[in-house]
């Protein structure tokens, strides 16, 4: 059986005191500046010049980034072996990685998330109290969407939590178009901002820096789904104060924000299905404008609930976004898990499925690859 996420944690604990972070290499940086910022195919021509200076392992990050010791090195490594699971039980990327990388801990395939800031987004829309059967009235054992949610939470934010220094930022769908224009009944609420923190490009109404995660579930408890399903307008907003802030930041030549990671956890499809395609197709052609680097943005959808009809709108947004837009290819911005991926997996979300939500959208080895009971697999 794969292994649960409980399991890897319990594993994940005795590494905590070697993580690794990447940096920037000054040779991936050249082969960078050395080639033009012209939509998809460019960056395809970096990582072919990358990917002949850099390990082709199936879990190094993008060629953009190397391997490097990190800072609080002097606590010394830690020793302890680590159990080889049967080969029968190895994903992909353990089997591909080699037999020394084999018997890394789980924990390590998730040390690329050091690199990034991580961001949620949760659909917090009416329809996330229903069931799969599209009723807001649950029998006995059936749990809503948004149990879902919150059980699927409880699995990835402190794995996220782990690498992430600065903390997780979490952002629901209707925040801004609540009609509280006289009370915030959030402003009591742990890290909680209602403005923007536009010069780290940080969107408003936001939940920032969460690294206890108690404070999550204090945040998650304290609200109820309702209204529509945003997601083109809220996660514009987000990502367009972020591009802003790469934007001007690079113009003055000052340093550049983390690569940034959202993750959005959505029961279906999209209420402004056209506006959300359009900011991804607009943010992802900025990005392509100013040769920022293949994994500078990701957008992971995670589906809840089993609606055919969402399902496809997601794959609609993973695979064919660069149809919309005419002439030059598009970057790839999105990744996706829909619900058929899950199929049969219960409520507990094994270490390949977790890496595949968290790290789907800015890998693309992850992003090409799919679940199969459990763990990731070639797509054939």
């Amino acid at each position: 059986m794969p292994k649960s996420i409980d399991q890897m944690l319990g594993s994940s604990e005795s590494t905590n005191d070697k993580r690794s972070s990447f940096s920037l290499s000054s040779g991936f940086q050249s082969v960078r500046r050395a080639v033009s910022g012209r939509g998809r195919k460019s960056d395809k021509d970096a990582e072919a010049l990358a990917e002949s200076l850099a390990s082709s392992s199936l879990t190094d990050p993008p060629p953009a980034y190397a391997l490097t010791k990190p800072e609080d090195s002097s606590q010394g490594t830690h020793n302890s072996p680590v159990t080889k699971p049967p080969s029968r039980v190895l994903s992909l990327y353990s089997r591909l990685r080699g037999p020394a990388s084999a018997n890394a801990s789980e924990a390590d395939k998730f040390r690329f998330l050091a690199e990034f800031d991580t961001v949620f987004l949760i659909d917090d829309s009416s329809s996330m109290s229903w069931n799969d059967r599209g009723s807001s009235v649950l029998r006995s054992g059936e749990l809503s969407r948004w149990e879902q949610t919150r059980n699927a939470i409880q699995q990835i934010i402190p794995i996220c939590m782990q690498w992430d220094q600065d903390g997780i930022d979490l952002y629901f769908l209707n925040d801004p178009y609540h009609m509280n224009f006289f009370d915030d009944p959030h402003k009591n609420e742990p890290g909680w901002t209602r403005t923007a923190i536009k010069e780290e490009g940080k969107a408003s109404h936001a939940y920032v820096g969460i690294s206890d995660q108690n404070d999550v579930k204090t945040v998650f408890n304290s609200r109820k789904p309702m209204l529509n399903t945003p997601t083109g307008r809220r996660l514009g907003e987000i990502m367009e104060t972020y591009v802003d802030c790469y934007e001007a930041r690079e113009a003055k030549r000052k340093p550049l924000p983390k690569p940034l990671n959202i993750i959005v956890i959505t029961d279906g499809e999209a209420s402004d299905k056209d506006v959300l395609r359009d900011n991804l197709i607009r943010q992802a052609e900025r990005l392509d404008a100013l040769c920022a680097p293949y994994h500078q943005l990701g957008v992971q959808f995670f589906q809840v609930g089993k609606d055919e009809w969402a399902a496809r709108h997601l794959r609609e947004l993973d695979d064919g976004l660069g149809k919309y837009r005419k002439g030059k290819e598009l970057r790839d911005i999105v990744d996706c898990v829909t619900h058929e991926q899950l199929s049969g997996e219960g409520e507990q979300l094994t270490a390949d499925i977790i890496l595949k939500i968290v790290l789907g959208a800015v890998n693309r080895h992850l992003d090409n690859q799919r679940i199969r009971e459990g763990l990731l697999v070639a797509p054939t």
